[in-house]
């Protein structure tokens, strides 16, 4: 008998949302880039407390084939921090908490939707991790 793995549901990204102008002006001075040269970004609330983090990756993602790199960065007072660097295909919102902040789900195959890592908040850290681990 195969062991039970859990299932997380996901929830997508909304990449191409609406940055306000303050956001783009402090994400592109932390990365040093024209945010709108090539970057996407979706901006989800993952601590609901009704301010929006930031999920950034290149748009070539999708056409490489190794893993992507997306950046999780937070504004605080215009400025910006980053909260996590996450290698995957794609990545996705999961609906469990870890210290009141979602977890991330980060799939490595384009073509297995059970083919993931759970990424969690880790405070101490003050940046997400893999599941498992400290």
């Amino acid at each position: 008998m195969a062991p039970a793995v859990p299932a997380h549901a996901a929830e997508q990204l909304g990449f191409g949302a609406k940055i306000g102008d303050s956001s783009r002006l402090a994400l592109s001075r932390y990365l040093q880039r024209d945010i709108s040269d090539g970057l996407l970004i979706a901006p989800v609330d993952l601590n609901e407390d009704g301010l929006d983090e930031f999920i950034v990756h290149d748009k070539n993602c999708g056409k490489i084939s190794s893993p992507c790199s997306f950046m999780i960065l937070s504004e605080n007072e215009s400025s910006i921090q980053k909260l996590g660097d996450i290698p995957a295909r794609a990545l996705a919102l999961g609906n469990d908490h870890t210290k009141g902040v979602r977890s991330l789900l980060a799939y490595q195959s384009t073509v297995n939707d059970y083919n993931y890592t759970v990424y969690v908040w880790e405070p101490n850290q003050g940046q997400y991790i893999m599941a498992g681990q400290k």
